[in-house]
């Protein structure tokens, strides 16, 4: 019986494949033009990466900052540049891409320093509304402090990961308006998430660096259909699994669904229709539409931390990876992506460490070149607005008063009177 039935499977599997390679003229060109179409789009925007010419800013502090995060929310919304990729012509012959742009908080041997990674053609923009927002501090063309770095596994101990969000992108972190920094209040009542960060930063020692990177890119609207049933499900577990759906359409029909809900379910007694909803969600509501109504960027977060092996501190790895957890929200948080993290949770899911000397070479390397956006990554971006990205990358004010943290006694240069308006 057993022989009968493998026969007649076998004899029609082998009619199947006959049936598609009589067909070959059909559909071969195709398969053959999908995959040369897929190589030429790649092909196309590495080349046009290859020559476009970047620089990187160093933004040199003064003494005294007086400025909110709202000073560096103001020029972020001036990177929400949606150009760049144009028509068919410019996009599949000449490799055209969104811009991006890197925010870099890093600390070599305990000295924290803030960067700037932009495009060239993008660079006199950058230093006007840096100079716009805040006056006062000095913008430098820097070497790029990557560089200085050849990465040897036998020499260098390395440890890093991305970062990505818990739930949907509308549901946002806690900022710096939810710290209540929005006002420019007095320095000693202010409570200032990224000062814990610095400290970090600024308390590891020689022989180790802590690269962290928030690439950025505008957010382009794509559609996809909403389902009911999931926006439902999503409200009433607060953190629950993410779904992919537009960023911006999924936020109001989050809050549409919230609004409605209580209605749709008493529809059947004239006597109750009213809307019922517990403060709890009153307040997600109004988070909600106020992160959706900034521009919001994609955004990839990538963590490293480098040092040779007599100085190598598992200590600092726990610090790094800690330094999100200040912007846990009710709704949102930060998380590492454990597929890009270099770690294994058990020895026999990489016998031979071949796969975590490939993640650290890969990450590394993305990390150098300021990739996500244009690779063929095995991560998603993910979203976060100007009010969110001024939380976790702004210059903190004098309050924050780390002794690594280098801070000019007084201004050296005015801003080029030629800059750009």
């Amino acid at each position: 019986m057993l022989e009968i039935f493998l026969m007649r499977s076998f004899s029609i599997i082998q009619d199947g494949l006959g049936i598609i390679f009589d067909f070959y003229f059909l559909w071969l060109p195709l398969f053959l033009f999908l995959i040369f179409w897929s190589s030429w789009k790649r092909y196309v925007v590495a080349d046009a990466l290859l020559n476009e010419e970047t620089m990187v800013f160093q933004i040199k502090l003064p003494r005294e900052i007086s400025k909110s995060p709202k000073a560096m929310e103001l020029f972020l919304q001036t990177l929400f540049q949606t150009g760049g990729e144009g028509h068919f012509y410019k996009k599949y012959w000449k490799g055209g891409t969104r811009p991006w742009f890197s925010l870099e908080l890093v600390s070599i041997e305990g000295e924290v320093r803030f960067y700037i990674w932009t495009r060239k053609k993008f660079s006199k923009m950058v230093e006007t509304q840096l100079y716009a927002q805040y006056p006062s501090v000095e913008v430098v063309e820097a070497e790029d402090y990557t560089k200085k770095i050849k990465y040897d596994p036998k020499e260098i101990e390395l440890f890093g990961s991305m970062f990505t969000l818990d739930e949907d992108d509308p549901y946002p972190i806690k900022t710096y308006i939810d710290y209540g920094l929005e006002a420019d209040p007095k320095e000693e009542f202010k409570i200032d998430p990224i000062a814990s960060t610095i400290e970090f930063l600024g308390s590891i020692g020689k022989g180790e660096q802590v690269w962290m990177q928030t690439l950025i890119r505008a957010h382009k609207k794509y559609k996809k259909k909403v389902f009911l049933e999931e926006l439902l499900k999503t409200i009433k577990k607060p953190f629950g699994g993410k779904s992919r759906k537009n960023w911006e359409e999924e936020g109001k029909e989050i809050v549409d669904v919230m609004m409605k809900r209580d209605e749709e379910y008493k529809e059947d007694d004239p006597k109750i229709k009213m809307f019922v909803q517990s403060k709890g969600e009153q307040q997600t509501i109004e988070s909600v539409e106020r992160a959706i109504s900034k521009p919001g960027f994609d955004t990839a977060i990538r963590v490293i931390y480098l040092a040779e092996e007599e100085y190598f501190d598992v200590s600092t790895i726990s610090g790094m990876m800690s330094s999100f957890k200040q912007y846990t929200s009710g709704l949102n948080r930060f998380k590492p992506v454990s597929k890009e993290t270099t770690d294994f949770d058990a020895p026999w899911m990489d016998p031979l460490g071949s796969r975590l000397a490939e993640r650290k070479r890969k990450l590394f390397n993305h990390y150098i070149r300021r990739a996500h956006f244009e690779t063929r990554h095995n991560i998603r971006d993910f979203i976060l607005n100007t009010e969110e990205l001024a939380t976790i990358f702004h210059f903190p004010p004098s309050v924050v008063e780390t002794p690594t943290l280098p801070r000019m006694e007084a201004k050296k240069v005015e801003p080029p009177p030629n800059l750009p308006l």
